[in-house]
C-alpha cells in the first residue's frame, strides 16, 4: 500500500512539473548608444527592437526613442512555458525548420529618422550584446 502511494505522489509530481509554466530569458535587458559618424549622440532618433522565440512561438517589437545622450534600454523578454508546451513546440519548430523555418532566439535593433535609417545589429545567443548603433547625418 505504502509504495503505490509514493508512486502516486511521484506521479503528481511529474505531472505538475509537465504544465507547470516556467520561464526563460529570451532576450536579455538591451542597453544601446545610438551615435552619428563621428561619435557624438544622435538624440531624438527611433530605435526598434524585434525579438522571436521562433521554438517557443512567442516575440514582440517594440520602439523607443534615443534621449539627449543617444540612450536607449529595452526590457529583458521572457517567454514562458510548461515542459509539456516546450517539448511539442520545439519539436513543431524542429518539423517546421525542415519546410525552411527557424528555430531559437534572433533579436534585432536599428535606428531611424524621418531621413537615414542605420543598418541593424543583431542578438546571438551566448554573445555580448551590441552596444552602438551608427546613424548618418
Amino acid at each position: 500500500m505504502k509504495r503505490r502511494w509514493q508512486v502516486s505522489v511521484i506521479l503528481v509530481v511529474v505531472a505538475a512539473a509537465a504544465v507547470y509554466p516556467f520561464e526563460t530569458t529570451a532576450v536579455p535587458e538591451w542597453r544601446i548608444r545610438v551615435i552619428d559618424e563621428t561619435g557624438s549622440p544622435f538624440a531624438g532618433a527611433r530605435v526598434v527592437e524585434q525579438w522571436d522565440h521562433y521554438s517557443l512561438g512567442e516575440g514582440g517589437g517594440e520602439e523607443k526613442w534615443a534621449n539627449e545622450d543617444g540612450e536607449v534600454v529595452f526590457p529583458k523578454r521572457i517567454v514562458r512555458g510548461s515542459l509539456l508546451y516546450r517539448t511539442v513546440r520545439t519539436s513543431w519548430a524542429v518539423l517546421m525548420k525542415l519546410a525552411d523555418g527557424s528555430t531559437g532566439i534572433r533579436a534585432t535593433v536599428w535606428a531611424t529618422t524621418p531621413r537615414v535609417s542605420s543598418d541593424s545589429v543583431q542578438y546571438e545567443e551566448g554573445k555580448p550584446l551590441p552596444e552602438v548603433i551608427v546613424l548618418r547625418r
